[in-house]
């Protein structure tokens, strides 16, 4: 077991690279000092709970080989004491109050939705924590352009005016997106849409963080098709329509950079 040192030490639990970085950068924001470990799978999450003593875990819900809910179940249930006692904030996608209450039932101490907020998210962990700490947030840039399909705004409010910040996010978002969205389509036509709904459930909030809450709002129309596998004719429109401007946003992201 490792020593704990004056600084909070947290683990996420995230299996997309994008939504780890805005996290951690989040993070940042409430505690220069944090220390930040990432598990990909709540497999990967278990072995580091068992073996590091944490201040908090922000879990994920959805991930390959081992979900949220059963991670944080078996933390809770199956680990000793104090490894079993760390606390667990769920962070999804999904804003159901059903999937709230789920999440509680398995044993996590709070629930927070996708795309996160970052007052909720400090505000969440401060309670959780039962710790009070001094929160200043840098200052937004006002100085935006609104374009086409992206909200320059958000991506500059989210980032809090901080250019290497926005490069990092934006710069990460063009290297992954493009083979996510070719994936869409093979998914698609391969009829694998169990696959296509968890890509797009993953898709679903990394638009909205990137400003563009349209394109966020038709990721969630084709991952609820690929979820009930229906209206598909539609749902190769909207792929189409989701790839297309997609692209069209490509040029609007490297201008902000």
């Amino acid at each position: 077991m490792e020593e704990k040192t004056n600084s909070y030490q947290f683990l996420i639990v995230e299996d997309n690279e994008f939504n780890q970085l805005v996290l951690i950068e989040t993070l940042k924001d409430w505690d220069d000092t944090l220390q930040i470990d990432i598990a990909v799978n709540g497999e990967i999450a278990i072995k580091k709970a068992q073996q590091k003593l944490y201040d908090l875990i922000l879990m994920d819900i959805q991930m390959p080989v081992m979900n949220g809910y059963d991670a944080a179940n078996s933390i809770k249930t199956n680990l000793p004491e104090p490894f079993s006692k760390t606390p667990i904030i769920a962070i999804t996608a999904n804003a159901l109050k059903t999937e709230e209450e789920y999440c509680l039932k398995n044993g996590m101490e709070a629930y927070i939705a996708k795309p996160l907020d970052s007052e909720l998210l400090f505000g969440t962990i401060t309670r959780v924590l039962r710790k009070n700490p001094s929160i200043t947030l840098p200052a937004s840039n006002n100085n935006i352009t609104i374009n086409a399909i992206v909200d320059s705004a958000s991506i500059i409010e989210m980032t809090k005016g901080n250019k290497e910040r926005l490069i990092k996010m934006v710069s990460l978002f063009l290297k992954n997106t493009p083979a996510e969205l070719k994936r869409v389509k093979d998914l698609y036509n391969d009829r694998n849409y169990q696959a296509l709904y968890f890509l797009m459930h993953s898709l679903k909030p990394k638009y909205i963080y990137m400003g563009m809450p349209a394109l966020s709002e038709i990721a969630g129309q084709i991952e609820r098709n690929a979820a009930d596998e229906k209206n598909m004719e539609e749902t190769l429109q909207l792929i189409d329509t989701f790839i297309e401007q997609s692209e069209m946003a490509y040029v609007e992201l490297q201008k902000l950079m």
